[in-house]
């Protein structure tokens, strides 16, 4: 479909914040070949990143996962990412070269 309107491939960057929606569109982008990657989908950046990262991986389509993100403007406390568990988190997805 995309190709019949000139464009060769498109990036998709979900619109909510939960899991599910990023398990869809990684389920849609294994089927279409338009879609080349850049899903975002969120996070916690918690000790529990490394597990949840290593689902979304594993499921249909997580080999275009590229990225994840944390809400930041829903946490109250302004040094939020210096907290030891958070840089934790984001060392796991550097470890799996996600961004």
């Amino acid at each position: 479909m995309l190709h019949e309107h000139g464009v060769d491939s498109a990036i998709a960057v979900q619109a909510g914040d939960t899991t599910g929606e990023t398990l869809d569109l990684l389920a849609l982008a294994d089927k279409e070949t338009g879609i080349a990657a850049s899903w975002v989908g969120p996070i916690s950046l918690h000790p529990t990143c490394r597990r949840r990262s290593t689902r979304l991986r594993a499921a249909p389509g997580g080999h275009r996962l590229v990225g994840l993100r944390h809400q930041l403007q829903v946490e109250p406390d302004t040094p939020w990412l210096a907290d030891t568990h958070v840089r934790t988190g984001l060392g796991q997805l550097a470890d799996r070269a996600l961004v």
